[in-house]
């Protein structure tokens, strides 16, 4: 997958669970699985990963140029940083979706059922239909849009400062 040279990517494994492992094989491309089974987890970016959400329309977590920083994209397995797990604890709200990656606060990257593309769900939206931001027809796209994240732009961090994060799987 092109682009993917510029960004430090490491490979990373959650809690085991009691699970079930889903079929994703009717969902995901062949490439984005085979993505996944090379790198045998979760795939974690140590230097940070970004990407743009195009349009007039942006969630306020976008920095001045409307990028928007990735967590990690889940990976392969019943792990608590799994496809699976993750697809298998989501809100009610995102029942249309299949979750592939979690970003900034909490905000999920996730694949539409109906047409398979990338969207960004920005969690804090006042109604689903102002909640979705399109960002790629697929996953070598996506993949291929994301940038390093080497330091938080100004706005963002004068916005956040004071908010802790804190991520819990129980």
């Amino acid at each position: 997958m092109k682009n993917t040279n510029k960004l430090q990517i490491e490979s990373i494994l959650g809690e085991k669970t009691k699970i079930d492992e889903f079929d994703f094989s009717k969902i995901l491309s062949n490439k984005h699985i085979d993505f996944l089974k090379k790198h045998n987890g979760a795939i974690f970016f140590p230097n940070g990963a970004k990407f743009k959400i195009s349009g007039n329309k942006k969630p306020q977590i976008c920095d001045s140029q409307g990028m928007v920083s990735v967590d990690l994209l889940y990976g392969i397995g019943t792990d608590s940083y799994s496809l699976s797990y993750v697809n298998n604890n989501k809100p009610d709200e995102l029942q249309d979706v299949i979750i592939i990656g979690e970003a900034l606060n909490g905000d999920f990257i996730c694949i539409m059922n109906t047409n398979r593309h990338i969207y960004y769900w920005y969690h804090e939206a006042v109604t689903v239909d102002e909640s979705f931001f399109f960002l790629s027809t697929n996953f070598c796209d996506f993949l291929a849009s994301l940038e390093p994240d080497n330091e938080l732009d100004p706005d963002v961090e004068k916005r956040l400062r004071g908010i802790v994060k804190c991520n819990l799987r129980f």
